[in-house]
């Protein structure tokens, strides 16, 4: 497995617009290939306030965290990007 190294992407995907600043291969293409290193956020509201989604993919678990003004709000860990 080969990590890419970026500076970071943006795409739109309908009013969302999402950053992705890590990325890596594995065999999970149930997980269209994401794997370790992984890492991605969106710009969205959580209790009616902006908040900083933060996804990523560290030691085969998945990671969703949210962030309000710089701290953790809420944290989902699961197996499979489907858990979370």
């Amino acid at each position: 497995m080969d990590l890419i190294h970026a500076t970071g992407e943006k795409f739109q995907v309908g009013e969302y617009e999402i950053f992705i600043y890590g990325l890596d291969s594995s065999t999970h293409s149930d997980w269209n290939k994401a794997g370790n290193g992984y890492k991605s956020s969106i710009i969205h509201t959580y209790k009616k306030r902006a908040a900083i989604f933060v996804s990523k993919i560290d030691d085969d678990k998945c990671y969703v965290y949210i962030y309000q003004d710089f701290k953790i709000q809420k944290t989902f860990v699961g197996t499979t990007p489907d858990d979370i």
